[in-house]
């Protein structure tokens, strides 16, 4: 599996291997959202995910996989990786809890964190577009109100689907 992930390897996405690295991308990229992907080389939905990781940071850092990929200029992002098993302290101290993951961070502090599996990359995208299009702090309100809206339509099925017909309370309404 580590030479599928190797022919992966992109220099629009930057390879972490240590606390000291990752301390020099967040110092580094002050001004950018970092987005990092965690993974575990022995993955298999972490394989198959790389190259779809690949093309959004190509598209969303201004360059191009293949000619017809869309790209924006001006790029708000840096991307990098991290190796779950090869950074285990690391990974910890982070409270990383399951691969393949995603955190996006600004000046050191973690905007999101999500599981992103090959067919999750859609959300993935979605939240990068929102930051790129709102910028921060306003794209992790507009997130917040999606996933609550998609909690309250999953809520809605289950009810449904249980003969139920109560919608969760609103947050904060107790």
């Amino acid at each position: 599996t580590m030479k599928l992930l190797d022919r992966f390897k992109d220099r629009n996405i930057q390879r972490i291997e240590s606390k000291a690295e990752w301390d020099e991308l967040h110092e580094s990229h002050r001004d950018k959202i970092v987005v990092i992907k965690f993974y575990g080389s022995h993955c298999q939905a972490c394989a198959k995910m790389a190259p779809k990781y690949k093309k959004a940071a190509h598209q969303y850092t201004g360059s191009k996989v293949k000619d017809e990929d869309e790209v924006m200029e001006g790029s708000t992002f840096v991307f990098a990786e991290v190796e779950s098993v090869t950074n285990k302290e690391l990974c910890k101290s982070i409270n990383l809890r399951t691969i393949p993951s995603v955190m996006l961070w600004y000046r050191g502090e973690k905007l999101d964190e999500f599981t992103c599996r090959p067919q999750e990359m859609p959300i993935l995208n979605r939240k990068l577009r929102n930051y790129k299009e709102l910028g921060w702090p306003e794209a992790t309100e507009v997130e917040k109100k999606v996933e609550w809206e998609e909690y309250l339509k999953e809520e809605a099925e289950i009810n449904s689907q249980l003969g139920r017909e109560e919608a969760p309370e609103e947050a904060g309404s107790r």
